[in-house]
């Protein structure tokens, strides 16, 4: 059984670099290296506009250009929304 954390980012990850890929999101899991993905700068972009649209955080191209493993990039992605999380219950209180 996966993590509350992987089922609610791997889906939505693994859809947009399929899109923006051109491959199937079936070839993409936790352990996939992003060095098997043929990502230029252009795709690295096009990424972080989506997620960033989808989840509704800043994401700086170059700490995704870092990470090595689509699993780096779903603890990211749980960072950047957690910590916008943190800040919206901090701005209500």
């Amino acid at each position: 059984m996966e993590s509350p954390t992987i089922e609610r980012y791997l889906p939505v990850l693994a859809e947009i670099l399929a899109d923006v890929l051109d491959i199937d999101a079936a070839e993409i899991s936790l352990d996939s290296q992003f060095d098997d993905f043929d990502i230029d700068s252009i795709s690295v972009v096009e990424t972080v506009m989506r997620l960033e649209e989808h989840f509704g955080i800043v994401i700086e191209a170059r700490r995704l250009r870092s990470l090595k493993r689509v699993e780096e990039l779903v603890a990211l992605l749980d960072q950047l929304v957690q910590a916008k999380a943190g800040q919206s219950k901090a701005a209500q209180s």
